[in-house]
């Protein structure tokens, strides 16, 4: 076990620091705290959170037994000025506090570890996931396999990296090695998706998710003719603008671009933005649409949500089929999208998801590099503050039938317990839970004012899982328990019985199949959800809904303050609206 205090910070969107020592875990993205939704201010509450819990160890000889590691995504590695007198560049200022950084390293004597030529944004997002591969893989097979890493951009343009990769859990030797790595902001899939957010009004780094739910409505909106040419249409962009020849790492030479010159971002936006203008004014002077009139945001936002998701999964379809890749590891913040996740289960034989796919999983990443072992069998690193309430129940028994009863009562049950999730997922400590009905979801999003336009998350018990899915799930490895990859629900399931969960299931646009992103939780978890559950199909309930607890705009609860304020709005709009169903709040410092 390495000694000190380990302090991995992620700079930029959703910033975030984690403190391990002693093989403990306590981190929070910055959000959490200064409650500003996706925050990429400096993440200095989080770091002063984890000070409150574990402190740096003081070395009488001097030595560098505590470290940082710092992941960020700029082109300058020598971004941080603290080897050198720098003037740090304005871009750089809102994300990373050097003064701060330096007297910690000056206190603490710090050893400073951050990305180099030598190891990227790309290779640390590559080791985020093999760290989570490691401590979920059970067998003692030498494993091989290759990792796919595609998000916005990373260091210098890189967009996307295929890396071979090979595990030996007896002897824990692992090999990694680049195969094929793409340049270019104009080849970004990220940024692709971010743009189109942007473009069809809606907020970027938030408010992507939302193109599944709209995408769902394609047939409402564009003829059949107007479908299979978006489709014909789609397997030429691909053709066009992505070199099918993969046998060699390196497409574009991008040289060094400095951070100040952004010109090639607002070049790929506007490279985007006109590829949109000219799908949609195809579709309208062809007479594709639905209607006679030009697409308004609602009706742009179905068919640009279509038409990106065809190009993400038709990509990782060719690139599969072109490098044989069977057994895959993914990580970077495209793998958010659940439906791609589920596209590559279909096409592999064994899948594997950093639950943490996006930037704050990147520092984790140099930490498994340059150290090893991170302790990563979980996401419930958020310690809260010690309050009381009105709402506490501080006996775990009575925690559970008081949300069992509640939920058989088809209540609306907010709890919060134990340490908080890190990472972008209610995972059942900081959760809303209820029955998995299509009109309780209409009601949470109503008292929390969210969008109507997405299905929630099931949680079940691991048994379930088997019964509900078609099967693909067995080839996954330990990215279920995580709702980042969605399932097939079983066709049977189409009859009134299927009707009892429709607010857990997604329907493909233009198949007749349903889809459910679980959390899936084995059937002897001790923890408090697993109680739950488990009582819950002694009453016949095979899941539960599992959104995160918060009000739109917000980001999820941290504390007890938080989950009553949040608490109070509901019940405000419980009123407003009429509403009859009943709305708890349980709260406890339980740690399972």
């Amino acid at each position: 076990m390495d000694k000190g205090l380990n302090l991995l910070i992620t700079l930029g969107h959703n910033s975030s620091a984690i403190g391990l020592k002693d093989g403990v875990v306590i981190g929070y993205e910055e959000e959490r705290l200064n409650r500003q939704k996706s925050s990429s201010l400096f993440p200095k509450q989080s770091i002063e959170e984890i000070f409150k819990h574990m402190q740096p160890e003081i070395s009488e000889r001097g030595d560098n037994v505590n470290k940082i590691f710092v992941s960020h995504w700029y082109d300058d590695f020598n971004f941080h000025g603290l080897n050198r007198p720098k003037k740090i560049h304005e871009k750089i200022e809102k994300h990373w506090d050097c003064s701060y950084v330096r007297n910690l390293i000056k206190k603490y004597n710090f050893a400073f570890y951050t990305l180099s030529e030598n190891f990227t944004h790309h290779d640390a997002h590559a080791w985020s996931v093999i760290s989570f591969f490691k401590n979920h893989y059970n067998k003692k097979d030498i494993f091989k396999s290759n990792i796919i890493v595609a998000d916005g951009f990373g260091n210098k343009q890189e967009v996307i990296t295929v890396y071979y990769f090979e595990y030996n859990p007896i002897t824990k030797e692992i090999i990694v090695n680049t195969v094929f790595k793409d340049y270019g902001y104009k080849r970004s899939l990220g940024l692709m998706y971010q743009f189109a957010t942007a473009y069809t009004g809606m907020k970027e780094n938030q408010d992507e998710y939302k193109f599944l739910g709209y995408e769902s409505n394609i047939r409402d909106v564009v003829s059949v003719e107007g479908i299979n040419f978006i489709n014909y249409y789609v397997n030429r962009f691909i053709e066009t603008n992505w070199n099918s020849d993969t046998s060699k790492i390196g497409n574009i030479d991008t040289g060094f671009i400095d951070l100040s010159n952004v010109s090639g971002l607002g070049e790929a936006r506007s490279y985007w933005y006109n590829t949109f203008n000219c799908l949609l004014d195809f579709l309208y002077n062809e007479k594709y649409l639905q209607f006679d009139y030009y697409p308004n945001e609602y009706q742009k936002r179905i068919i640009i949500g279509f038409f990106i998701q065809s190009i993400i999964e038709k990509y990782h379809i060719d690139l599969l089929k072109n490098l044989n890749l069977k057994n895959i590891l993914v990580a970077g913040g495209i793998y958010y999208n659940v439906k791609l996740n589920n596209t590559i289960l279909k096409s592999v034989d064994n899948f594997c998801i950093v639950p943490l796919a996006g930037d704050q999983g990147t520092a984790i990443g140099l930490y498994e590099r340059y150290v090893g072992d991170f302790p990563f069998k979980n996401l419930l690193w958020g310690k809260r503050k010690e309050e009381i309430s009105e709402y506490s129940i501080e006996n775990k028994d009575k925690f559970i039938e008081e949300v069992v009863n509640s939920l058989c009562n088809d209540d609306l049950v907010n709890v919060v317990y134990g340490a908080m999730e890190f990472g972008p997922r209610a995972l059942c400590h900081t959760s809303t839970l209820a029955l998995p009905y299509n009109e309780n979801v209409k009601t949470i999003n109503a008292i929390n004012k969210r969008s109507t336009v997405m299905p929630m998350a099931p949680v079940m018990l691991r048994k379930n899982a088997n019964f509900l899915f078609s099967g693909e799930e067995k080839k996954v490895i330990g990215s279920d328990k995580y709702m980042i990859i969605t399932y097939d629900y079983n066709r049977y399931m189409h009859d009134t019985a299927f009707n009892k969960i429709l607010g857990v299931a997604h329907k493909y646009p233009l198949d007749n199949l349903w889809s459910g992103r679980p959390q899936v939780i084995e059937d002897d978890d001790d923890s408090i959800i697993g109680h739950i559950l488990r009582k819950m199909d002694d009453r016949g309930v095979k899941c539960l809904i599992n959104t995160s607890y918060n009000i739109h705009g917000s980001p999820i609860v941290y504390t007890q303050e938080d989950a009553i304020k949040d608490f109070q709005f509901q019940l405000k709009m419980k009123e407003e609206l009429k509403i009859d169903q009943e709305i708890k709040l349980f709260v406890s410092n339980l740690e399972n």
